[in-house]
C-alpha cells in the first residue's frame, strides 16, 4: 500500500516534509491554539510552506506570508489543511 502524502488530500502541518505546502482549512485546537496561530498569520486559506522539520519531536519552520515562523510539533498537528502538489 502506498502511504505517500497526495496533492489535495487532507493532513496535518506536522505529516509535511520539507518543501511541501498546505493551504490551511482548520484548527483543532482551542481559543488558546487559535488565537496564537492567528498572530502567526496562520489563518483558514494561508499558504503554509515546510521549510525545515527538526529531528524527533523538535519544532517545524515555515514560510507563511513572506515570514518564516517556528511552530511546536504539537501545535502543528492541530493545523490541518489541503495538501498542494510542486
Amino acid at each position: 500500500m502506498d502511504l505517500r502524502l497526495q496533492s489535495g488530500q487532507q493532513v496535518t502541518l506536522a505529516s509535511l516534509q520539507k518543501g511541501q505546502t498546505l493551504i490551511v482549512r482548520y484548527v483543532t485546537r482551542g481559543c488558546g491554539a487559535q488565537g496564537r496561530l492567528l498572530s502567526l498569520g496562520l489563518r483558514k486559506g494561508a499558504l503554509v510552506e515546510v521549510l525545515r522539520r527538526s529531528r524527533m519531536s523538535g519544532p517545524l519552520i515555515v514560510k507563511v506570508n513572506d515570514s518564516q515562523v517556528a511552530i511546536g510539533r504539537c501545535l502543528a498537528e492541530a493545523i490541518v489543511g489541503e495538501l498542494l502538489s510542486k
